[in-house]
């Protein structure tokens, strides 16, 4: 059971990094948003709408369900496992936000994915998570239903390097 749960915490990851890369490749230096900076909410609504736009959000949605037999049977876990995941990280609801002012930091993970190295950043508030990648910082709002996954987050040990590997974690 403990490696299912590794398991689903890696496919819950793979969605976010994948997201976040694609919110990354719209930013520029600097137009990510802090808390305070009066025009935040302008910014992050343009990036949304750009987001929402191009459909990125539904298409990878999409693409992990056509995935979701192979990666069940790849980790030896039931499909309607990896198919709760799927619904409960509801990976079309994430927002690019600001982080809050208050939040406290709870822990930083790195991770490798196709030889890039993000940091996932989760605070006592799971309804947050910064993603740093390819120089970029970017602050995502996970929905109600994912927040659980992002609390899990905090059941690895910090300081590791995770290879994330067609759903699979290792440290």
């Amino acid at each position: 059971m403990v490696r299912a749960i590794k398991r689903i915490v890696g496919t819950v990851l793979v969605l976010v990094i994948i997201f976040a890369v694609a919110a990354v490749l719209l930013l520029s230096n600097g137009f990510a948003t802090k808390a305070g900076d009066p025009l935040a909410d302008v910014k992050n609504g343009v990036v949304n709408t750009v987001i929402d736009a191009t459909g990125m959000k539904t298409r990878l949605d999409q693409s992990v369900r056509k995935t979701a037999s192979e990666a069940a049977a790849k980790w030896g876990i039931p499909q309607s496992m990896v198919d709760g995941v799927v619904d409960q990280v509801d990976i079309t609801e994430w927002k690019v936000t600001s982080l809050p002012d208050g939040v406290t930091q709870q822990g930083t993970y790195s991770f490798n994915l196709d030889d890039t190295t993000a940091q996932i950043t989760t605070y006592d508030d799971p309804s947050v998570v910064t993603l740093n990648i390819y120089g970029q910082t970017v602050t995502m709002e996970a929905p109600e239903s994912a927040q659980g996954f992002v609390s899990l987050l905090n059941a690895l040990p910090e300081g590791a390097l995770y290879s994330l590997e067609q759903g699979h974690t290792s440290a």
